[in-house]
C-alpha cells in the first residue's frame, strides 16, 4: 500500500526507519530470526519521505520496537505459550 495522507507517510517513514534498523542489526549478527524486512522497500519509503519533507520522528526505533515486543508478547499469551524463565532462551 502507498502512503496518501500525511499520517500515513509519517507511519511508513517510521516503519522503514525501524525496518532498516532491525536488519542492520540482523545484518552485524546481533539478532537472528525474527521479522525480515525488505530493506529496498524501506530505502525507497525513505527516499520518498524525505522528498516529501518527512523524516523519522525522535523516538521512532524504540517506540515501534516496544509495540512489536508487547504485540508478541500479547500474541504468546494468547497462544498460551509460557514466559521464558530469566537466563532461559525464549
Amino acid at each position: 500500500m502507498t502512503p496518501k495522507t500525511p499520517k500515513q507517510w509519517q507511519d511508513a517513514v517510521d516503519i522503514a526507519e525501524w525496518g532498516s534498523h532491525l536488519e542492520s542489526a540482523r545484518a552485524h549478527g546481533l539478532i537472528t530470526g525474527g521479522l525480515l524486512c525488505n530493506q529496498t522497500r524501506c530505502e525507497q519509503i525513505l527516499n520518498d519521505g524525505r522528498a516529501r519533507g518527512i523524516r523519522p520522528t525522535s523516538g521512532c526505533i524504540e517506540r515501534l520496537t516496544r509495540e512489536y515486543m508487547i504485540g508478541q508478547r500479547l500474541r504468546d499469551i494468547l497462544a498460551h505459550k509460557p514466559r521464558a524463565k530469566k537466563g532461559m532462551p525464549s
